[in-house]
């Protein structure tokens, strides 16, 4: 939730708790639309909140398992291979191109190296089985790679829907903003605008962002003293 959207659910709460702790003083404030309103509300935003923080759990949990299969397809598989393709294969040959990508290169970047690698290593199996590979080393870097996709693959379809959530948040939010004007007038109108109460309300009911840090200090400009002598 991004810090505006939770200080107008900060605000609707502190609405929700003054009604309730002057349920008396508000009166009929309590059985309007706009207290039921907002009480449902409250309650929806409560729910995406719910799911925006499975999403980003989610999301982080995808994350982790795609730094997983990078770094299995990487070392296990594909730079096992470029090493015997650049000291075994023929100068000159394509299988000698093989080369593994930086470390922070691109996903995509990453599984065209390993097609490559499963290419051209599959079409000189013999020269890695020479080097005792497991006979079935180009599955298991095919698999390897299959398992980097379909982590992209699954973090692709969850992320509109985080999106969507966070979406839906901000529009509740938005509206709620405009319920705590109808709340003021309501609750103003109903306890006076010069009593204690009416001070604790509006308190209550002020938008509060999110504060800043310090600002910088000016630095003070020393007038030159042209008062000594040369």
């Amino acid at each position: 939730m991004e810090k505006t959207q939770k200080a107008a659910l900060d605000q609707l709460t502190r609405d929700q708790r003054f009604l309730d702790r002057h349920a008396r003083a508000v009166g009929t404030v309590n059985q309007s639309q706009a207290r039921a309103a907002l009480d449902e509300l409250v309650r929806s935003v409560a729910v995406h909140q719910a799911e925006q923080r499975a999403a980003v759990a989610r999301s982080s949990r995808q994350a982790a398992r795609l730094r997983a299969a990078r770094k299995k397809l990487r070392y296990e598989h594909l730079q096992p291979i470029v090493a015997v393709a650049r000291g075994m294969a023929p100068r000159g040959s394509a299988l000698a191109t093989l080369r593994v990508p930086p470390t922070h290169c691109s996903d995509k970047q990453l599984l065209r190296a390993a097609a490559r690698a499963a290419l051209f290593a599959d079409a000189n199996r013999q020269l890695f089985l020479d080097q005792c590979f497991p006979e079935d080393f180009v599955d298991r870097l095919k698999a390897a790679t299959e398992a980097v996709r379909e982590t992209l693959i699954d973090a692709q379809l969850s992320r509109p829907r985080s999106a969507g959530t966070t979406r839906t948040i901000s529009v509740l939010t938005s509206r709620g903003r405009k319920l705590a004007r109808v709340l003021d007038a309501l609750v103003l109108m109903r306890i006076g605008r010069k009593t204690r109460l009416a001070a604790e309300w509006r308190a209550a009911n002020a938008a509060k962002c999110a504060t800043r840090g310090p600002r910088a200090k000016r630095s003070v400009h020393q007038p030159a003293n042209h008062d000594k002598e040369a």
